[in-house]
């Protein structure tokens, strides 16, 4: 089994990475840094299951790169490929925010959960909202990964 993480924040990259890595230790676990890098890996790897932040930035930074343009919805934009694309990859959204902003378009964490359950896109599991010092988080994504590898 493989598992994709799209996450460009190192921290909270690293605490869903040693996560999975123990839950998980014979699945094959990769990692994309932003939207860009995430699709292509997406494409390319066609994981079973697809870990995604909402918030990334359009490109992979670099010491040179800023990663271009923030996108505040990410990790929906990258479900909607995964259903455009017909991958079978279970996807969970992972975020640390309870709002989101951009351009004329605003959700509170409750209305984007609304309206990712509204997409009814068979492949979206979930989404969670993660705090470094709560633990809850953990429970909610190994359960999610557990019933997506077991089908």
């Amino acid at each position: 089994m493989r598992i994709l993480i799209i996450e460009d924040d190192p921290n909270k990259l690293e605490q869903v990475r040693s996560l999975l890595v123990a839950e998980f230790a014979d699945h094959i676990i990769e990692f994309a840094h932003s939207y860009q890098s995430g699709r292509a890996k997406l494409l390319a790897t066609q994981p079973d299951v697809a870990v995604l932040d909402m918030q990334l930035p359009t490109f992979d930074k670099s010491p040179s790169e800023d990663g271009g343009r923030r996108r505040s919805f990410a990790g929906r934009d990258l479900l909607r490929q995964i259903s455009r694309h017909n991958l079978k990859a279970a996807a969970v959204i992972v975020t640390q925010y309870q709002a989101f902003q951009e351009e004329q378009e605003s959700l509170t964490l409750s209305e984007l959960k609304r309206e990712l359950e509204g997409m009814k896109i068979p492949n979206y599991k979930g989404l969670i909202y993660y705090h470094p010092k709560l633990s809850n988080w953990k429970d909610e994504l190994v359960s999610i990964v557990h019933k997506s590898t077991a089908q």
